[in-house]
């Protein structure tokens, strides 16, 4: 009894400092330590049940007791054993969900900024272009000037990567008035 004690408990003092996890502390216990542990304490409570006279009795008891005392130390054991192991498993889930939400939140992030920083750049260097363009076509209109408008949607066009098909009426007209298929 005093050495099955001192293996658990120095095992248990191990759990209390932190220097084993829970599983390690069952796995370590393990089933005929707390098998052990468990006869003894069903012979010492059989044994007190037993008035002292009835040796017999109390072997019988004892044995019993100890059998007792065995099983339900074992099944405690498996319990605990089984909960401890699935509790460690989610754990490690949950830490890599976790893990890899928030890789997945800082790629967004990393998205977001070379998006802004990519637009603010095409908008700086893009913003006289446009602001010019814009204000021929507003002129056109109002001058009622046709090809005027036509070089400054051109001109649109051109800096978003596009190749104008016409920039002044004539080459629209002369577009319209081809034989070729017409492709927007």
């Amino acid at each position: 009894m005093v050495s099955t004690v001192t293996d658990v408990s120095k095992v248990v003092a191990l759990y209390c400092r932190g220097e084993i996890t829970g599983a390690v502390c069952i796995e370590r216990l393990g089933q005929q330590g707390m098998g052990q542990l468990g006869g003894v304490m069903g012979v010492a409570v059989a044994m007190a049940a037993i008035p002292a006279d009835g040796a017999f009795m109390a072997a019988m008891v004892g044995m019993a007791g100890s059998t007792l005392g065995y099983a339900a130390a074992v099944a405690i054991y498996e319990e605990l054993s089984t909960a401890l192991h699935d509790y460690e498993l989610a754990k490690e889930e949950r830490i890599r969900v976790e893990r890899e939400c928030a890789e997945a939140v800082e790629l967004i992030r990393q998205y977001r900024r070379d998006m802004s920083r990519d637009v603010e750049n095409y908008l700086a260097t893009h913003d006289e272009l446009f602001n010019r363009a814009f204000d021929a076509m507003d002129q056109a209109l109002i001058s009622n000037d046709i090809d005027g408008y036509l070089a400054g949607n051109a001109e649109i066009q051109e800096s978003l990567g596009y190749l104008p098909r016409f920039r002044t009426q004539q080459e629209f007209d002369d577009l319209m008035a081809s034989d070729d298929n017409f492709v927007l």
